[in-house]
């Protein structure tokens, strides 16, 4: 599956981008490479929030994001869908029968 840009960022999907930035700003800050520096992860880290935030701060790249994003969702959940449909003899499981008691 594709990043979760807002789950990068640690914001819900309705984020308003003074909400954004603020996030953004703070891990930023957190993994810049100039104060981690030698540590391949926090360079790595701070290219992937960067692309996060130039994604979502721009009106038109976060619709495409989002559309992209939901479509992507829609298609797990019919493929996840499609495989307990066909194999729901293989995975249905038997109701637990409760014996009185005499």
């Amino acid at each position: 599956m594709p990043l979760n840009y807002y789950h990068i960022l640690g914001i819900p999907s309705n984020a308003s981008l003074s909400e954004i930035k603020t996030a953004y700003k703070q891990l930023a800050k957190k993994h810049h490479p100039d104060k981690n520096a030698g540590n391949i992860n926090a360079e790595e880290q701070f290219k992937i929030i960067n692309e996060a935030y130039q994604t979502l701060s721009n009106p038109e790249k976060k619709h495409l994001y989002d559309n992209k994003h939901y479509l992507n969702h829609k298609q797990y959940l019919n493929q996840n869908k499609q495989y307990l449909n066909q194999n729901k003899k293989i995975l249905k499981i038997k109701p637990v029968v409760k014996q009185e008691k005499h």
